[in-house]
């Protein structure tokens, strides 16, 4: 994953939907609803962070774990 904030993002093994995006510092995020195409975008984007910004944190629900 290509991004100076983003560590890792994975389905969420409780509801397949989601989406836990876990960050640089160790902070874990869920991502609600999130397709399997626009988390393939996401994953192979040149900088998942913005992909994030531009695609994700207004279309998606994000809470803090």
């Amino acid at each position: 994953m290509n991004s100076s904030w983003i560590f890792d993002t994975a389905r969420s093994a409780t509801n397949s939907d989601d989406v836990i995006m876990t960050l640089e510092n160790g902070k874990n995020y869920l991502v609600e609803s999130v397709s399997d195409d626009t988390l393939r975008d996401w994953q192979q984007a040149d900088s998942a962070g913005s992909y994030f910004n531009a695609n994700i944190r207004a279309q998606h629900t994000v809470t803090e774990m």
